[in-house]
């Protein structure tokens, strides 16, 4: 499983939509819904996962669902560069 389909999947059963339903323009708390507590368990478990951390500036610059990814994506990638 990619980390989009991760991603997608923890998103959709927080908010109650299908993975089929999100699109990457999404925004993160307009159209998804999520709170802030939604969003610190969705990147704890990525943390937790990908042995990342991603910090509060970086997390507040996160608006859409496709930056979330990103953001997730380019932190495993360069842990697993180390």
């Amino acid at each position: 499983m990619t980390i989009d389909d991760e991603l997608r999947a923890i998103v959709a059963k927080t908010t109650g939509l299908q993975a089929s339903d999100l699109a990457d323009e999404d925004h993160i708390h307009d159209h998804l819904g999520l709170s802030s507590l939604d969003l610190i368990a969705v990147y704890g478990y990525f943390e937790d996962k990908y042995e990342i951390s991603i910090s509060d500036s970086e997390a507040d610059e996160v608006l859409t669902l496709l930056q979330l990814q990103q953001l997730i994506q380019s932190k495993a990638a360069a842990g697993s560069q180390c």
